[in-house]
């Protein structure tokens, strides 16, 4: 009995005193610098001490979830084989602050989940810097990767749904950024330098977000996306020894507020129909600045601009696509170009000027130009060959010109039959308005204007076609007005090159 009360008589500051200290106890403390060997397990908290290797294998391995490395900036080194650190089968694991340098891979994560990577290194390594295998909903923030002997980062079996902001993958001999079969990643602010192939590919991986990232003077391309739809916006690709940005076997793709500078096309869309391009800009690639192919079709580009390239500013192959508000500019050759059997294509409101070529080249059919301009091109301002059935409405083509020699017409049809001009205006061209050759016939121009007061006065209507059909060629003209002279004033009399009408 004494004892018990004895106890119950225990002074009430020194049992808040016992809580107290209880309490601290339970507080994490921070990990402790330690030292670890070649292919040791690691779990829990731990910061290294000190680098690690040249190691014969592995570096270390996470052997449970939860365990946060911190490497303190500290190397692990290997000797090109091993991985140098491996995470597989845990989940929840963070490793930060490693430099990982001259293993068989640097970095390698498989089946595991909600890890975080941040602030790591992977550096000459063998094959790839980061390799990610069957692994989703991790986050990689502000890594590198640098002169791994494949890709910097790799991303495969169905590694889906993983986080990549503010890393860089340079000077690797493949790709910096490859996905395949890994689908809904979120790429921001990543960069892409010096690869040996492409800086960022994905295959079968569509991303859910790739937006404000850099490729910059890879081998190829500095981004592909193949089978891989998605909405790609507000990126950079200079210099790249290929495409800005490649688009291939893919549906529905968006392309929108994208830059490519100085590689040898801009943009291109292949095998891939649907596509959405609006306000991209493609400047000085040495081929051409944006590429749509014959397999392309009912794809609409908007307020997309091409200026400086080599070659062509816009290239469209396929049928049924709508361009609108879009500038080509400065362009080494033919500023719009339809080629092969494009057709049924819509242009409206687009500007071809100072190009080296024409303005707007049309060699399919069926397709239907409205209020376009063409402008101070180096050839004619639309250029229809061996093309039929378009039609053509309030467009203009003013002060085109080739090397002053009179050549640069407003509208030039050769072997183009079927083509119906309406309300049309050609101003101060060097050569004729209108202009038809010998094997363009059954073409109605009908209340089209020309004027060419300041530059080649009396150049109107050239047409060289015989038939029965208006003034004795085979084509129909009605209503039009040449100098502000009206039609039914014209004398009937076969027009030719040396008395145009």
């Amino acid at each position: 009995m004494g004892s018990r009360a004895a106890r119950k008589r225990v002074p009430s500051f020194l049992l808040f005193a016992l809580l107290l200290v209880s309490s601290i106890a339970v507080v994490s403390a921070p990990a402790a610098a330690a030292s670890a060997d070649c292919g040791a397990t690691i779990s829990g908290s731990v910061k290294l001490a000190d680098n690690i290797g040249p190691c014969g294998g592995d570096g270390l391995i996470i052997g449970a979830s939860g365990t946060v490395l911190n490497c303190g900036g500290h190397a692990i080194v290997g000797s090109g084989t091993g991985v140098g650190i491996w995470i597989q089968n845990v989940n929840q694991v963070v490793v930060k602050d490693c430099t990982v340098i001259s293993f068989y891979e640097g970095f390698y994560l498989a089946s595991t989940s909600s890890d975080v990577l941040l602030r790591d290194d992977a550096i000459s390594n063998t094959q790839v810097g980061y390799s990610v295998y069957n692994s989703t909903g991790n986050s990689f923030k502000r890594n590198l990767a640098d002169q791994n002997g494949a890709q910097g980062f790799m991303f495969y079996g169905a590694s889906s749904g993983n986080t990549l902001i503010g890393n860089e993958a340079s000077n690797n001999t493949w790709w910096g950024f490859y996905l395949q079969d890994s689908p809904g990643a979120v790429l921001k602010t990543n960069g892409a330098h010096y690869n040996g192939i492409d800086g960022f590919y994905f295959a079968n991986s569509a991303p859910a977000v790739l937006n404000r990232n850099t490729a910059t003077g890879n081998g190829n391309d500095g981004f592909v996306l193949s089978a891989s739809t998605g909405d790609i916006h507000s990126n950079l690709a200079m210099r790249n020894g290929g495409t800005g940005f490649h688009v291939t076997d893919s549906v529905d793709a968006v392309l929108r507020g994208n830059v490519a500078i100085g590689g040898s096309y801009g943009f291109r869309i292949e095998d891939s129909p649907s596509a959405l391009v609006t306000k991209n800009v493609a400047s000085n690639n040495t081929v051409g600045g944006f590429l749509v192919d014959a397999l392309s079709d009912n794809s609409t580009l908007s307020k997309n601009s091409a200026r400086g390239s080599g070659g062509y500013g816009f290239a469209i192959g396929s049928s049924s696509n709508f361009l609108t508000w879009n500038i080509a500019e400065r362009d080494g050759s033919v500023g719009i170009y339809l080629y092969g059997g494009s057709s049924d294509n819509t242009l409206e409101r687009n500007r071809a000027r100072w190009n080296g070529g024409a303005g707007i080249w049309i060699e399919g059919s069926d397709n239907r130009l409205k209020m376009n301009v063409a402008s101070a091109n180096g050839d004619s301002g639309f250029y229809l060959v061996n093309s039929s059935n378009n039609y053509f409405n309030r467009n203009t083509a003013n002060t085109n010109t080739r090397a002053g020699n009179g050549t640069g017409k407003g509208f030039l049809l050769v072997g183009s039959s079927g083509n119906t001009f309406f309300r049309n205006m050609a101003v101060d061209n060097d050569g004729a308005g209108f202009s038809l050759d010998l094997a363009s016939v059954g073409n109605n121009v009908t209340a089209n204007s020309v004027k060419s007061l300041t530059r080649f006065p009396g150049h109107g209507f050239l047409d060289q076609s015989v038939g029965l059909l208006s003034f004795g060629t085979a084509n129909f003209y009605s209503m039009n007005v040449c100098n502000s002279v009206k039609q039914f004033a014209w004398a009937a009399v076969l027009p030719d090159a040396s008395a145009p009408f």
